[in-house]
């Protein structure tokens, strides 16, 4: 991880993982990113992603996450 901001994200899993049974992943996702200003490479997101569900998750699965928030303008 080579972002102070992305390491931070990472360290907050627990209140992430929450948020996720709560809201749901598209919103969790879209509140983790909000925190990090730079930009992310796919990996990062699906890093954030994978920590979240706490299993792997295919390369798919995050593009069509992401898919999915383009098409609602997020």
């Amino acid at each position: 991880m080579d972002s102070p901001a992305l390491a931070s994200t990472i360290s907050d899993i627990n209140k992430l993982r929450e948020l996720y049974k709560e809201k749901g992943v598209q919103y969790t996702i879209v509140q983790a990113l909000s925190k990090i200003n730079k930009g992310l490479r796919f990996s990062d997101i699906k890093l954030i992603y994978e920590a979240i569900k706490g299993r792997r998750i295919s390369n798919g699965t995050v593009g069509d996450l992401l898919k999915r928030l383009l098409k609602k303008g997020i």
